[in-house]
């Protein structure tokens, strides 16, 4: 199950980031709800420096207001990489 998991995540996941920094510019509650899903998603599949990287994000957009900083989406987009790389090469 951890393996479907792991692949739903890869597939799922891809231009999640961008996804973000794009919704971060329109719509903060999407943006919001997309860090939380992937912060939760990550700890699904035990990746807890993306799940840490989200949860810092996530915290900086309640509230409708963004107070994230250019640290924190850096570290999420790395996270994220490094994430979206392992899964990969397990495949």
């Amino acid at each position: 199950m951890l393996n479907e998991l792991k692949s739903m995540f890869l597939k799922g996941n891809q231009n999640k980031y961008n996804e973000i920094i794009k919704a971060l510019d329109k719509d903060l509650k999407l943006a919001h709800r997309l860090v939380h899903n992937l912060k939760s998603n990550a700890g699904q599949i035990g990746k807890t420096g993306l799940q840490s990287a989200a949860a810092d994000v996530e915290r900086q957009l309640v509230g409708g207001i963004n107070n994230t900083t250019e640290r924190q989406l850096q570290l999420l987009k790395t996270e994220l990489a490094i994430v979206l790389n392992e899964l990969i090469a397990e495949n």
